[in-house]
């Protein structure tokens, strides 16, 4: 089992804690972000605007919720990085991201506005713990892609084995 865990870069406790982590933001990403909450906050938080109405502020939250993270993601690592806090500032930003996504039970029928924030706010501690709390090697793009391409070939290779 060790050698497969390094042949996919995860040969350390912590890359492999790191990766679960991933693999549950993931989740949360297809799930609220991707799925769920787009046709919720037009049919019911959204409900009472024009469809055109209501898409473009739904695109707007994500984008400057997005936005947001592009333009402080560096600042968060080096921060992170510096003060030594990347565990403090994972944790940190999966509580904003968790309770904003539990608060979105409150969204009622209209309240466009109260999902727009929650949205935001849940996007913000989910792509903001991820950003914060990367080591600087999983932040490196090039590693990343090398650790991506190795999970694929183990995943088609134990396809592969079972078919």
């Amino acid at each position: 089992m060790p050698r497969i865990l390094e042949r996919v870069g995860l040969g350390r406790p912590e890359l492999r804690a790191w990766a679960l982590y991933d693999w549950a933001n993931s989740a949360w990403v297809l799930t609220i972000q991707t799925a769920v909450f787009p046709v919720y906050f037009l049919e019911v938080a959204a409900s009472d605007l024009p469809e055109a109405v209501a898409l473009q502020r739904y695109t707007w939250t994500t984008s400057i919720a997005l936005a947001a993270i592009a333009l402080t993601a560096p600042i968060l690592g080096a921060v992170a990085d510096f003060l030594a806090a990347r565990k403090r500032m994972l944790g940190t930003f999966l509580a904003v991201g968790v309770v904003a996504t539990a608060c979105m039970v409150l969204i009622d029928r209209g309240e466009w506005l109260l999902a727009a924030v929650l949205f935001g706010a849940a996007n913000i501690g989910a792509q903001g713990a991820v950003r914060a709390g990367a080591e600087p090697t999983i932040r490196d793009p090039a590693a990343a892609l090398r650790r991506s391409r190795s999970a694929l070939e183990a995943a088609l290779q134990s396809r592969r084995r079972r078919q």
